[in-house]
């Protein structure tokens, strides 16, 4: 078997046949959760693109295999040595109970017009085969030639204009993807990085193996249909198969009808790879085609007059088509006529395997009407033909087909798998393209100029603890801070500080603390003693920031910091403040200071020393009023002395962790599980809006963990989240669950975000949205070692560690 290349320049392919290719990167999304106006904005780029081909195109997508050392570095990257141990053991412990895990590629390659003659194409092309009898080193191309051929390569990229982000491909992946063709599932190699000199020139790999169409005598099971190639190397043996698309839907709706096929191919669990052969026939001719076309259906309609039956109902849906190709064609001129072959290829390692993949393939499309027949005899030049510069062979003139730009459109050439970051944690596995491996960098959006603040949603015992404590835990992997606010009376968040990284330090605020919140004090600028101090005394005492009562707290507590007094002066100042309204103020005021939780603040104990790199701040012995006291118009008047110290407390508590993390050059995470408890008070959203909004340009985000996405309480907190992810919710949630990632409100979306079965939304899975939107459902992966999971298992009866002794434990 020949290579259809013999050279590489910039982003050109030169063929052994006289043409030159050129080779983009396209870029592609997750396809299956985009908005029904995403996807017809998907729509319409990809056929603006077909619509613009004038000369033969191939679009291409492959598969590539994320090895473990590829998903160690990966993972470890800003990790310290120790942590790359335990994550590369547990990438290794995972590999054998997760499915084979690969990434898809894909890129359009375009046919450049000639810009030799004819005579002078000959002569290039003889003296290249002469070089490769004789063996002789083959001359680069002509300086000349690249430089023309490069600046009709520019004109494309112009042309394609529609499809932002395409990426020239460098000679290093060109020969990369030449060399992978025969050495899949044997030993493919390395795709190389991008930091490569793109304007080095590079031959074109020779196919180093044996291939044998149809196979051998010695090959175990083997069919009696043999429609299959065996490659042998040096590395092993292994099997390919090529499929062709031989019928299509006589029609189909987009979105959602029959159309997608290429998007379906990631739903397999195995490596897929896909060709588009397209040749672009101008609109004049195609319109003449068509109407010899009606004519011939026509006549053949005439031939069955005298037929009781009729003719069959298949010419009057080939007259249907036709007709409406035709219209197409004369309502918009600039529109060509794709002829399209299209092929879809598997690998593997015995032949049982490969005829599995093969029948399942088909099986797959069959349901919707497809045919996936296997060509006999012509298998090898098929391999050949999935490489940009290779040809279709004439055998497979009857798998051709004719479409508009439309309808190739309508297949989805630019779906993938993958969503996440490039870096970060093994978030897991995308559960609707099996093998496609999700990271998550919890820094990525600050370092992005974007925001990471994020949120998670999930009813009970759905997984949303166990995911954010594997987050938290790697975030300080990764040298950044985490304080984490713990309502927890079982202590969740206290228990992970014996596993974390780093140093630990763990503080429990009730009545008998050692440690003070008092705002004048843990606060080093004015503004922000008066600002915390105030929003925390009104909140006490209910009273609005612009009432009378409010302003009166505001000068009190202004007079107390500029002689550096502490909260509980303020009880004296207001006390040497006439009025009626003042000494009401000063009388509550002093009756909730001697509640004992209030101690918290208005204690003389020193102020906190948060220095950790884990810091848990417990406040199980708050008394926070439920949600549904806080709903009631009359909230305020209804709640007891103790709920409203504890609540005015919170908000202090949260003050705090957005004071620790916003000082901290280092990536640092101010998390807030149970956060209906803030977001149902407006200076408690006010705090968190304000802290997600300015996160990003302190490199710091705020985490909120809920059951219900409504528990926000403020759409501007939900505009303003990086990454998002809902697991399992209850029916009244969906709504706004589906909201917050981007989905329409349709009844398969609410299935699916409510359900715990395989088709939904099982524990331990979730619905995430990354930093560029993109909707992928995730199988969250198990943790790296079983201390670790122990730690993040957020079932109370599990968790031994002692969290009552010891205000600031130091974890080893």
């Amino acid at each position: 078997m020949r290579s259809p290349a013999w050279a590489f320049t910039r982003n050109l392919v030169w063929s052994t046949d006289g043409h030159v290719w050129a080779v983009w990167q396209v870029p592609t999304a997750p396809y299956l959760y985009q908005s029904t106006d995403r996807k017809l904005r998907t729509h319409a780029a990809i056929r603006s693109a077909l619509t613009a081909l004038t000369t033969p195109a191939l679009w291409l997508s492959v598969c590539h295999d994320t090895t473990i050392a590829d998903l160690t570095a990966a993972t470890t990257t800003g990790v310290d040595a120790d942590s790359t141990s335990r994550i590369a053991d547990q990438l290794e412990s995972l590999q054998g109970g997760t499915p084979r895990l690969f990434a898809r590629r894909t890129y359009l390659a375009i046919q450049l017009p000639a810009v030799q003659t004819t005579w002078q194409a000959l002569r290039s092309r003889a003296s290249r085969e002469l070089t490769r009898v004789t063996g002789l080193a083959t001359l680069p191309p002509d300086a000349d030639l690249v430089a023309a051929h490069l600046r009709q390569a520019n004109r494309l990229t112009a042309k394609m204009s529609s499809m932002p982000g395409m990426v020239a491909v460098p000679p290093a992946e060109l020969q990369w993807l030449y060399a992978r063709l025969l050495a899949r599932s044997i030993a493919p190699p390395a795709l190389p990085g991008r930091d490569v000199d793109v304007n080095r020139p590079a031959a074109a790999p020779t196919f180093d193996a044996v291939v044998h169409e149809g196979g051998t005598n010695t090959d175990q099971d083997r069919p009696d249909h043999r429609r299959y190639v065996r490659v042998s190397t040096v590395d092993g043996v292994a099997y390919q198969t090529v499929l062709a698309i031989a019928d299509l839907p006589s029609s189909w709706e987009f979105p959602g009808g029959l159309g997608e096929w290429f998007a379906a191919v990631d739903a397999a669990p195995w490596p897929v790879d896909w060709a588009a052969w397209i040749r672009p026939i101008p609109n004049a001719r195609a319109r003449d085609a068509t109407k010899r076309q009606a004519r011939e259906l026509t006549n053949q309609v005439d031939e069955y007059d005298g037929e009781p039956a009729g003719p069959p109902a298949s010419l009057a849906e080939a007259a249907a088509a036709v007709a409406a190709e035709q219209a197409e064609l004369e309502a918009a001129p600039a529109t060509p006529e794709l002829k399209t072959t299209m092929l879809i290829s598997v690998s593997g390692a015995t032949l049982l395997e490969l005829e599995d993949q093969a029948q399942q393939l088909a099986g797959l499309f069959e349901g919707s009407e497809y045919l996936l027949p296997r060509p006999t005899g012509c298998q090898t030049d098929l391999l050949a033909a999935m490489l940009p510069g290779g040809r279709i062979p004439t055998a497979c003139r009857d798998y051709l087909q004719h479409l508009l730009p439309r309808d190739l459109a309508s297949s989805i050439p630019t779906n993938s798998g993958h969503a996440g970051d490039a870096h970060g944690m093994l978030l897991g596995v995308n559960v609707d393209a099996p093998g496609t491996p999700v990271l998550f960098d919890p820094a990525a959006g600050p370092a992005s100029r974007r925001s990471g603040s994020l949120a998670v949603f999930g009813a009970l015992g759905a997984g949303k603890s166990y995911l954010i404590k594997r987050c938290a835990h790697a975030t300080v992997d990764r040298h950044g801070r985490v304080i984490v606010v713990d309502p927890t009376e079982a202590g969740e968040y206290a228990a992970l500080a014996s596993v974390m990284p780093g140093r630990s330090q763990v503080i429990s605020l009730d009545a008998d603390t050692d440690a003070c919140l008092d705002p004048l004090v843990v606060f080093d600028r004015r503004d922000d003693k008066v600002r915390y101090a105030v929003g925390f005394l009104s909140q006490l005492v209910g009273a609005a920031p612009l009432s009378p009562a409010g302003i009166t707290l505001s000068e009190a507590v202004a007079a107390v910091v500029d002689r550096n007094g502490r909260l509980v002066d303020v009880v004296d100042e207001l006390d040497d403040t006439d009025g009626r309204d003042v000494v009401d103020l000063a009388r509550t005021l002093r009756y909730l200071v001697d509640e004992p939780m209030a101690r918290v603040a208005f204690g003389t104990a020193p102020p906190l020393e948060l220095s950790a790199d884990y810091i848990v701040l417990r406040t199980p012995r708050l008394s926070l009023p439920d949600r549904d006291q806080l709903d009631r118009p009359d909230a305020a008047n209804q709640l007891l002395p103790e709920q409203l110290v504890s609540q005015a407390l919170l908000y202090l508590v949260a003050a705090v962790a957005r004071q620790v993390t916003f000082r901290d050059a280092r990536f640092a995470v101010a998390l807030f599980d149970e956060a209906w408890s803030l977001t149902r008070t407006a200076a408690g959203r006010a705090l968190l809006l304000e802290g997600v909004r300015d996160g990003r340009k302190h490199n710091a985000a705020v985490w909120l963990s809920s059951q219900h996405p409504d528990d926000l309480g403020d759409p501007r907190l939900a505009d303003l989240l990086g990454p998002r992810f809902v697991f399992r919710l209850a029916g009244q949630a969906a709504g706004g669950g589906l909201a917050l990632l981007g989905l329409e409100d349709a009844p398969q979306w609410r299935d699916l975000v409510t359900t715990d079965d395989v088709d939904g939304l099982p524990s331990g899975t979730c619905m995430f949205r990354d930093l560029d939107g993109r909707v992928v459902r995730v199988a969250i992966a198990p943790a790296a070692s079983a201390a670790l999971e122990d730690a993040f298992d957020t079932n109370p009866a599990d968790i031994s560690t002692d969290t009552t002794t010891g205000r600031h434990r130091q974890a080893a």
